[in-house]
């Protein structure tokens, strides 16, 4: 609580204090003086009056004790409300208020004196109001505050009540805002202007006045536009003011509050010229540029702003220079962009218009192609490998440069070589990587762009393996045996070579055989001896590291039902032999000529 507002509720207590005081002891004294006139009827009844009329005596007697009870009770506090007719929630600038103050008292001639509390006046009284309402017609903020009313009666019995305390807060107007929607600054002779007045809060249903203050001629109302948008085609000298707006409706809140100005200078630019000195059809990176401004006319005391627009940082101004030529003297892909100058004054800052538009726009680097050349899936250990860079355009001179990137993620420079190839002879596993190369030359273009990369994978001999087909524990004469060779990755074209080391420790290569796979049709104990076998191909020339060995030891089964089949094999033959023998069929025909038989016989 401030002290001014605590010094009036002091200023009213005392004062209410004193009042019922002043009245409590004029009721008092009623009271004593309706007693002593009531003591003294009764005497004076007592004696004057005979026996048959005390009936009349007894009704008077009743009367004047009423009279004198009745006077006292007025002693009594009595109650002072203040409250708000029809109250709603929200009191708007505009609304009509009225305040009605009320006594419990049925005693006439009571006359009312009404107060305000305000924050920044502090407390006064409304001397011009007697009554028991107080109306507003059309509240302000200069009505927000606190009210109280007091209830006076001046015959008696005197008496005088503050009422309780009803605070009014009026809202304030809506706020509107106006702005230069899409607008340049400054606005030259020729522009098309458009000011934009938005109000707060979210209320619907405003129409807008607008307003324009002349540098001469004062304020004027323009009538020709309702609407929350105000427009002004080809503006020209005359339009130069100061310009706000405001809004109304009919439902509450019924105004708003004034918007800001916006000032509107209009101005006859002088021109501004910007050109490139010494201007070429396109330009590289490296190459070096120099724009010049210029502003028509003897103008002196000119400094110049420079701008430029990219895609990539929108629109910058060009700090670092104020002088009329900007240069860059090595350019950049990041120097692409539009540019612009600007003349400004100390005395006069927007004399002159924005200079026309320089555009500058690098060509592309010429494209580089790198290619391994003969290239093959894969490269081995031991081969030659070719790097072939080109550059497109027809452009000479050039020198190269190339790059190695290994597993590892390391990024060499590889030195000593400026051709466009780049030769390794026998490759080994550290040459693995991802090659790149670019140019460079003396003459603009002076730079080429990243070729694309190559990746160079050198594996190492393809591993072949060698197993036996339906593997057994133990292989007898007469078994069927099959041998397959297979190399990881299942790459195409592979022809296979197979060797053999026999007991005898010679060392054999089994011809007529190029395929992955080795049968052999119902093995014998010659067929024993260790087994390889290796990979190659002609294009490109590849060879696989020799197989695993696989050792193959053919046994005889000497089982009773073998050595049965074996008699009976051996009985067979020698039937055979007997039966194709020429001498058996010679001693039979010739039995009687034995001499001669044995005489054939002894010759064979």
């Amino acid at each position: 609580m401030t002290h001014s507002k605590w010094q009036f509720i002091t200023k009213r207590n005392v004062e209410v204090k004193y009042l019922q005081q002043t009245r409590n002891l004029q009721l008092k004294q009623v009271c004593y003086l309706s007693w002593c006139f009531y003591f003294i009827f009764l005497c004076w009844f007592s004696v004057c009056f005979s026996k048959n009329k005390r009936m009349l005596m007894s009704d008077l007697h009743w009367i004047v004790w009423l009279v004198a009870v009745a006077s006292c009770e007025y002693g009594e506090k009595l109650k002072v409300i203040l409250k708000i007719r029809n109250q709603k929630g929200a009191i708007d600038v505009g609304n009509p208020v009225t305040l009605d103050c009320s006594i419990s008292s049925d005693l006439p001639g009571w006359r009312y004196r009404w107060y305000q509390w305000r924050q920044i006046e502090g407390w006064n009284v409304i001397n011009d109001i007697s009554g028991d309402t107080y109306t507003v017609q059309s509240m302000s903020q200069s009505d927000s505050g606190e009210y109280w009313c007091c209830a006076v009666r001046d015959d008696h019995p005197h008496y005088a009540e503050f009422s309780n305390a009803v605070t009014l807060t009026v809202q304030e107007k809506p706020k509107a805002t106006l702005k230069m929607k899409n607008q340049r600054i400054p606005v030259s002779a020729g522009d098309t202007v458009t000011l934009d007045c938005s109000i707060e809060g979210g209320f619907t249903g405003w129409r807008y006045i607008w307003y324009k203050l002349n540098w001469t001629e004062g304020s004027d109302l323009l009538n020709d536009t309702t609407g929350e948008t105000y427009t002004v085609q080809s503006v020209t000298q005359s339009d130069i003011g100061v310009y706000w707006c405001c809004g109304y409706r009919d439902e509450l809140p019924q105004s708003s509050e004034d918007s800001n100005v916006v000032i509107l200078r209009v101005q006859e630019k002088l021109n501004v010229t910007l050109k490139m000195r010494h201007p070429k059809k396109s330009f590289h990176i490296g190459d070096k540029v120099t724009l010049e401004c210029s502003i028509e006319g003897n103008v002196t005391g000119v400094r110049y702003r420079w701008y430029r627009w990219s895609w990539s940082s929108w629109w910058n101004e060009i700090n670092d220079n104020t002088g009329d030529t900007f240069t860059i003297k090595f350019v950049t892909s990041s120097d692409n962009g539009e540019y612009w100058c600007y003349a400004i004054r100390a005395d006069h800052p927007n004399f002159a218009d924005f200079s026309n538009a320089m555009t500058l726009t690098l060509q592309e680097k010429p494209k580089v192609t790198l290619k391994l050349r003969n290239q093959k899936k894969s490269v081995s250990i031991g081969d030659n490998v070719t790097l072939d860079c080109s550059i497109e355009g027809g452009f000479t001179g050039w020198r190269y440069t190339w790059y190695k990137v290994n597993w590892a993620g390391r990024r060499n420079l590889v030195k000593g070589i400026t051709g466009d190839t780049y030769m390794v002879q026998s490759v080994t596993q550290s040459d693995t990587g991802v090659y790149w190369c670019n140019g460079r030359r003396n003459d603009p273009p002076r730079y080429s762009d990243n070729s694309n990369i190559v990746p160079v994978i050198v594996r190492g001999k393809q591993n072949v393996m060698l197993k036996m087909k339906n593997q057994k524990e133990t292989v007898y004469a007469g078994d069927n045996l099959t041998l397959e060779c297979s190399t990881e990755g299942d790459l195409p074209d592979w022809r296979y070579r197979w060797y053999r080391w026999n007991q005898a420790g010679l060392w054999n290569e089994l011809k007529n055989i190029s395929g992955d796979v080795y049968t052999v049709q119902s093995v014998t104990v010659s067929d024993s001896g260790k087994y390889w076998c290796y990979a190659f191909r002609d294009d490109p020339p590849e060879y696989s590291e020799f197989s695993n060995a696989v050792t193959l030891t053919v046994k005889v089964d000497f089982s009773t039902g073998n050595v049965v089949r074996l008699g009976l094999s051996c009985l067979v033959v020698t039937v055979l032999l007997v039966l194709v023998s020429e001498c058996f069929w010679i001693r039979v025909l010739s039995a009687s000529t034995s001499n001669e038989g044995d005489k054939i016989c002894n010759s064979e």
